[in-house]
C-alpha cells in the first residue's frame, strides 16, 4: 500500500539511530494454517511484554465487519427478492386460473376430481419456480466464477467498479463457492414456487 517501504534491516536501523533493535515484524500464514495456533505459538517464544502479536483479521476489524454486514444485506435482499418471485408467480397462475375457467369447467363436469384439477396448478407453479431457480442458480454461478472478466469489461465500458482497489486490497476478486448457501436459496425458492401455486389452485379447484 502507501504506507509501506521495504528497505534493509541495517538502514532502517541506521535510520531511526537504534541499532540492533527490532521494533516489529510480520508474519505470513501458509494456506490452511490455523492463524490463532500460530499466534500463540509466536506469543509463547518472545520476550514478555515486548511485543503485541495481532492477526490479520484484528487489525482489519472495522473492513471485516463491513463485509459481513454486506453480506446480511445481500440475503436479506435475495429473501425478498424471492418473496417478490412468488407473488409473481401467484399472479400468473391466477390469470391462468381465469383464461382456463370454461376448461376447467369441462373438467369438473366429466368428473374430474377437486384435487386433480388443483394439483395441476400446483404443479405448474412448482414447474415454473424450478426452472426458474435452476436458471438463477446457473447464471448465478457463471457471474461468480467469470467476476473478474466481467468486472474488467464493465469497468472499460463504464468507468464504474463496485471494487476500488483502494478501498479493497486485492488483485483479483475474492470469490467463495458455498454449496449449501446455494442448495439453501434453491430449496427456498422451489418451496415458495410451491406455496404460491396453492392460492391460485384452490381457485381453480
Amino acid at each position: 500500500d502507501r504506507y509501506t517501504v521495504y528497505i534493509p534491516l541495517e538502514s532502517a536501523e541506521q535510520l531511526i539511530d537504534n541499532p540492533d533493535a527490532v521494533t516489529g515484524f510480520q508474519v505470513r500464514v501458509a494456506p490452511g494454517h490455523d492463524v490463532e495456533t500460530v499466534r500463540r505459538e509466536i506469543v509463547a517464544v518472545l520476550p514478555a511484554g515486548r511485543f503485541t502479536v495481532n492477526t490479520w483479521g484484528e487489525t482489519r476489524k472495522v473492513l471485516l465487519a463491513a463485509i459481513a454486514m454486506e453480506r446480511v444485506v445481500w440475503i436479506t435482499v435475495l429473501g425478498a427478492m424471492l418473496v417478490v418471485a412468488g407473488f409473481s408467480i401467484t399472479a400468473v397462475l391466477v390469470i391462468l386460473v381465469m383464461q382456463k375457467r370454461r376448461d376447467i369447467g369441462v373438467l369438473r363436469s366429466v368428473g374430474g376430481g377437486v384435487g386433480g384439477i388443483g394439483t395441476v396448478f400446483v404443479g405448474y407453479g412448482l414447474t415454473l419456480g424450478t426452472l426458474g431457480a435452476s436458471a438463477g442458480l446457473f447464471l448465478g454461478y457463471l457471474t461468480v466464477r467469470f467476476i473478474d472478466p466481467i468486472e474488467r469489461i464493465v469497468l472499460k465500458w463504464t468507468g464504474y467498479t463496485p471494487w476500488p482497489r483502494e478501498v479493497f486490497y486485492f488483485e483479483s476478486i475474492p470469490c467463495e463457492y458455498s454449496l449449501h448457501y446455494m442448495i439453501l436459496f434453491f430449496a427456498i425458492a422451489v418451496l415458495i414456487s410451491l406455496l404460491a401455486g396453492v392460492y391460485p389452485a384452490l381457485r381453480a379447484a
